[in-house]
């Protein structure tokens, strides 16, 4: 199995970041995920080894920072505004099944192109941390999806 990992994070490293957040669901009521999909889980259910996509989100924060590729909330699609509002609420997401993949990958998509691209662009170089402005301020991500090629 091949695998590619593609980490962002607003923490002290070039690409990669880690954390947890716990907002509570009467901050905002509208920020949360009610029902989630059976995919989309909570990081304890499914040991390291069998995930197939993760987020950990870091926030929120008053700012960015300096070399912060950043996207909106707004411009997120449907399904990964939805891995985002589950991520925050509970301090990271993951999905074990195959269905969940393409969520995660969405996300990623939606990253690449909102925030990592531009910033390229802009800056002639990458961005060290990727963030997403949420209702409450930048929310840092870490964020791994797979490819599984089967043999």
């Amino acid at each position: 199995m091949n695998r590619r990992a593609v980490l962002a994070g607003v923490c002290s490293l070039a690409t990669v970041g880690a954390g947890c957040l716990s907002i509570p669901a009467d901050r905002d009521p509208e920020f949360t995920v009610e029902n989630p999909p059976a995919w989309l889980q909570t990081a304890d259910a499914c040991p390291p080894e069998e995930r197939i996509a993760m987020l950990d989100v870091v926030g929120p924060n008053g700012s960015a920072g300096e070399s912060t590729a950043v996207v909106n909330y707004g411009e997120l699609r449907e399904e990964s505004q939805l891995v985002f509002r589950f991520g925050v609420q509970h301090g990271g997401a993951v999905t074990c099944h195959g269905s969940g993949a393409n969520a995660f990958s969405t996300l990623l998509g939606d990253v690449m192109e909102n925030a990592l691209g531009p910033y390229r662009e802009e800056h002639l170089y990458g961005a060290d941390a990727v963030a997403i402005r949420g209702p409450e301020g930048f929310y840092g991500i870490e964020l791994q999806v797979y490819d599984q090629v089967l043999p």
